[in-house]
């Protein structure tokens, strides 16, 4: 079997990252026979790499960023009579043995022609980045285990639906078969494009465990949720759901599709984005009769049946990725919270991680937001009155939702989003909050307290900006939910909650359970808190 491997790089922007991740292919066990680094126009792009190269390296300065797709294409024809392409972002890094256990899992399992690798996050180990891309029957798709923490992960080699393209390897003649990556599509999503138009020729991949690569993600794009991101994915997706779901499948998925747009759409609007997303979907419409013309021609080359095809598909009507909370950068810098009710020590987390967490933030669920919303906020105001300070107050929900609070975050970035949703949020220090003495009746310390390891000089800040008789309304999670978030340090019951309070000259009034107090509850559902009221001595 011929093994000869080329490896393509597509660069914007991104050269910092560029020297370690052809450090990494240098050092490859199993050497490619050809790396070909293509730039796409990037700011102040040199006209030849000064850093050190793996050996029959090609380097190509475009003159326009023609896109992450078109630019892969492109490179294909420069990588010679090579076998196998490999494509890998420039702010991945492979594992030493990563090419040789991909061509080994191709020797190994010869009905494969497409090959995933296990992506962990650069910036904190610990953390899967990805196991391969799902893809779910409404039309959207995201990486499989994105989030989830390694050492409590089940990880096998397994058939998925596709890779994720920041590292993965394809068989020469099928991607040729299916001519790459649709130009069009510029950027996103173009991946689980070209792996279902594969699949509908009968080609399969594999998810290779062993293949290691060190993800850093979106150094680019700006973020998984930034309006470059969101414009692409969102129009994307919605052709790949017109070009590629076969027969049936289309007309039966169809209104999920649909309905899952519309979510889309109301959930951005809410989030103030709706000319993004508008934007997006308008797009997507307007290029549907190009896209029907395509799906002509991919339909065309179908030769595995509807049902195989799909069975690789995520079924589930609501398409929960199933992933436990995660913080970026290191974890043992994380040592405290105030941001979204999950606080970071902002002395410890760089910038990029705060906007990293920001977004993380900001990608909570409809289903999540009418919980807040219509169940648990309503419960938690029959219980303040006055003026109220959010401590932790993230992206602002119950800012909006109760007009008399103001909130303090130590993410500027969540600040200052809130500030362009007219709410009233600032920026705080750990442990000090910038108002006068006696300034609130009541202040709300909602899923931060278990985050903290000494707790007790953010509770005497509270108890100094507090009216004497004022109250502060507490909620930790239960058992289930303190072991979804690796950086939650201590569990409080009811009996320890209490200590800590009476240590720090609060007394108790009342405690309540979200939804309701139960055994069952508290061990399977995340949401499940504690909440109580105690009362300023």
């Amino acid at each position: 079997m011929n093994t000869s491997i080329g490896v393509i790089i597509v660069n914007w922007n991104s050269f910092d990252c560029l020297e370690r991740c052809l450090l990494a292919i240098k050092n490859q066990s199993c050497q490619p026979t050809r790396v070909v680094v293509i730039d796409n126009n990037s700011d102040n792009a040199p006209l030849s790499l000064s850093c050190e190269t793996p050996d029959n390296t090609i380097y190509i300065k475009l003159d326009e960023n023609t896109g992450f797709a078109r630019a892969n294409n492109m490179a294909v024809s420069h990588i010679g009579d090579c076998q196998w392409i490999v494509l890998v972002n420039p702010d991945a890094f492979l594992d030493p043995n990563c090419l040789l256990n991909l061509i080994s899992a191709s020797q190994r399992q010869p009905e494969y022609s497409c090959f995933a690798c296990q992506t962990i996050m650069a910036n904190q180990l610990e953390y899967l980045d990805g196991t391969g891309d799902v893809y779910h029957i409404s039309g959207i798709g995201w990486r499989r285990g994105y989030g989830r923490h390694i050492a409590s992960s089940i990880i096998v080699e397994e058939e998925v639906f596709a890779p994720c393209a920041a590292a993965a390897m394809y068989r020469r003649e099928a991607w040729e078969e299916a001519r790459g990556f649709d130009e069009d599509y510029f950027c996103y999503f173009e991946d689980v494009d070209l792996a279902f138009r594969l699949r509908l020729m009968g080609y399969r991949c594999l998810f290779v465990p062993s293949a290691l690569a060190y993800h850093v993600g979106s150094v680019t794009s700006g973020g998984h949720q930034s309006d470059f991101s969101v414009y692409y994915g969102h129009r994307n997706l919605v052709w790949t759901y017109i070009k590629d779901m076969p027969g049936y499948a289309f007309w039966l998925y169809l209104p999920l599709h649909i309905a899952m747009n519309i979510a889309a759409i109301i959930l951005f609007t809410y989030e103030g984005r709706w000319q993004v997303i508008l934007r997006a979907k308008w797009d997507a419409v307007k290029g549907i009769k190009s896209i029907w013309c395509k799906r002509r021609a991919v339909q065309a080359k179908r030769i595995i049946p509807i049902s195989e095809i799909t069975r690789f598909m995520d079924k589930r009507i609501l398409p929960v990725r199933r992933h436990g909370k995660r913080l970026k950068g290191k974890s043992s810098d994380i040592l405290s919270i105030v941001s979204g009710h999950e606080t970071i020590n902002p002395a410890l987390v760089n910038l990029n991680d705060k906007e990293d967490y920001f977004n993380y933030l900001r990608r909570r669920s409809l289903s999540g937001h009418l919980y807040r919303k219509y169940w648990l906020y309503p419960k938690l105001k029959r219980h303040l009155y006055g003026r109220i300070l959010d401590i932790g107050c993230g992206i602002g929900d119950f800012l909006a939702f109760h007009p008399d609070t103001v909130g303090v975050d130590v993410n500027a970035f969540a600040v200052d989003w809130c500030k362009k949703r007219g709410l009233d949020a600032r920026l705080m220090r750990v442990d000090s909050l910038p108002f006068e003495d006696s300034s609130f009746e009541c202040v709300v310390l909602d899923n931060v307290l278990e985050h903290l390891v000494e707790p007790h000089r953010l509770l005497s800040e509270i108890r100094r900006v507090m009216v004497s008789g004022g109250r502060l309304l507490v909620g930790v999670p239960g058992s289930h939910g303190y072991t979804c978030d690796q950086d939650h340090k201590v569990f409080y019951e009811e009996g320890k909650l209490e200590d800590t309070m009476r240590d720090a000259n609060f007394t108790k009034s009342m405690v309540f359970y979200t939804p309701f107090k139960s055994d069952w509850l508290d061990k399977h559902l995340p949401q499940y808190c504690l909440y109580a009221v105690f009362m300023r001595d």
